[in-house]
């Protein structure tokens, strides 16, 4: 008398990560206790390091010689690439703001900040890190300072008491506001003291004054 068994066929667990991130890897475990493993590939490790995104099959064997498979789907994560929003450039004594947009788990920045908004009051570079699901993407970018335009006020600085002169700025800015609230480039004033606010093409503010001195009149 014989007496015949039926063994059960195994049955592979595929344990790991199924996702990776742009440039890396994911490691595959076909689970411990089996005579052998052969995975998509030929490769007869317990484990596969993965670098691909696709399909990857299993097969075993069990210390009975019976044969047992399953496959996985492994995909690559998309790639992280923020872009740096914001003025690049700023005026002396002001500030700009850099973004590195929403959507993103984690944000730091080159000086350690670990917000998605960076307020810049020096010029250089500026770098940050973003992540998402353990995955990260970089960018970085060139902070550039810009100087205060320096207005010339050209014109008499002595005239007599009750005449006017014709006071100017030769240099070409994108608008001209005097302390009388002329917008002009050149105003006519009587003696006294004159300020103008000029705008460059940078979009900073520069000032300068001047004074026109009285020259009393003769007595005859």
């Amino acid at each position: 008398q014989y007496v015949v068994t039926e063994n059960a066929l195994p049955q592979p667990q595929i344990a790991g990560s199924l996702s990776f991130c742009p440039g890396a890897t994911t490691t595959l475990d076909g689970g411990a206790g089996f005579v052998s493993y052969v995975w998509t590939g030929g490769i007869t490790d317990q484990t596969l390091a993965v670098n691909i995104a696709g399909t990857y099959e299993l097969s075993v064997t069990d210390t009975n010689g019976c044969e047992g498979s399953t496959s996985v789907e492994v995909s690559e994560d998309a790639d992280l690439s923020p872009v740096i929003a914001g003025d690049l450039t700023f005026c002396v004594g002001t500030t700009t703001t850099l973004d590195a947009g929403a959507g993103f788990d984690t944000y730091t920045w080159s000086d350690n900040s670990t917000e998605q908004i960076l307020v810049i009051s020096q010029a250089g570079e500026y770098s940050v890190t973003v992540t998402n699901g353990g995955c990260s993407g970089e960018a970085a970018v060139s902070i550039s300072e810009d100087a205060l335009p320096i207005p010339t006020i050209n014109g008499l600085s002595m005239i007599c008491e009750d005449a006017t002169t014709t006071i100017n700025v030769n240099e070409t800015f994108i608008s001209f506001l005097w302390s009388d609230g002329t917008n002009n480039a050149s105003i006519d004033v009587p003696p006294g003291v004159y300020g103008v606010q000029v705008e460059d093409i940078n979009g900073c503010i520069g000032e300068a004054t001047f004074d026109v001195s009285p020259i009393s009149l003769p007595v005859p």
